[in-house]
């Protein structure tokens, strides 16, 4: 089951299907298995309080208060707490490179010290606000600081290649840019590699080939522009640079489970 997150201790944003969900969960004693939302996204959790287990897809373990756990994309992720559980979470799609320390396969954890653990709880409380109120530019801003929460996650887990690291970052650039048309020869000729040292690198840092990262960038963007702009579905299609909007379409189903228009149908009836 999913907790529903009514009383005042536990909530999340109002619209659960959105890009970014975030919340709190706040649980008394007492035995607890809940399915976690949303698997397929990123899942970034600060433990206030308590003592959780999670199964994120094969991988098991214990949630515990210090630092600041980040759970990979996976088919099922489940949570069972035996006492008091309090912890702060999000979930997102990530876009820039991670070099935080693996502590189990999937599974990453940070331990900041306490100045910097203040400064990136401020982000995340920060990101969750603006997720529950969805008014303005949230999606926009709440991403900005969840991406400022990796960056300092990164820039704690030293044991990297600072090279491959800068590499990474100007790959992603270039692949979110829906108007960026270069092929993956060229953005791996920009990034100084061969086009299989490149594909393996960021299939290796990424968890996914550079063209899946794209299409995904571009269907998460065109998700943002129904949440938020009154365009056409094909004024869509273009703005991401997929024109062929029947294949934009077809693909958009295939990766969220419905079409553009009933997705924007779905948003609407819940404005109701």
């Amino acid at each position: 089951m999913v907790i529903p997150y009514k009383t005042t201790n536990n909530w999340a944003s109002p619209y659960l299907d959105l890009d970014i969900v975030a919340g709190r969960s706040c649980t008394p004693t007492g035995r607890r298995s809940w399915n976690g939302l949303h698997p397929d996204t990123w899942n970034l959790i600060h433990v206030l309080s308590g003592h959780c287990r999670v199964k994120n897809g094969n991988t098991i373990v214990d949630l515990v208060p210090g630092g600041f756990y980040l759970l990979e994309p996976t088919t099922e992720r489940i949570f069972t707490k035996n006492g008091e559980w309090d912890a702060y979470w999000a979930m997102f799609s990530l876009y820039i490179p991670l070099y935080w320390q693996e502590i189990e396969p999937g599974i990453y954890r940070i331990k900041p010290p306490e100045k910097e653990s203040r400064k990136i709880l401020c982000c995340l409380l920060e990101a969750i606000n603006l997720v529950r109120e969805c008014e303005g530019e949230w999606h926009l801003l709440a991403n900005n600081l969840l991406e400022n929460i990796i960056l300092r996650g990164n820039s704690i887990g030293q044991a990297r290649n600072k090279n491959t690291d800068r590499r990474m970052f100007l790959a992603s650039k270039l692949l979110k840019d829906p108007e960026n048309k270069m092929s993956m020869d060229k953005i791996a000729a920009q990034c100084g590699m061969s086009h299989a040292a490149f594909f393996a690198e960021f299939k290796r840092v990424f968890k996914q080939s550079p063209r899946q990262f794209r299409e995904q960038a571009r269907l998460h963007l065109a998700k943002v522009l129904l949440e938020t702009k009154r365009m056409s579905i094909e004024e869509i299609a273009v703005s991401v640079n997929m024109i062929d909007s029947s294949y934009f379409t077809k693909r958009f189903q295939k990766y969220f489970g419905m079409t553009p228009t009933q997705y924007r149908k779905k948003l609407n009836s819940m404005d109701r």
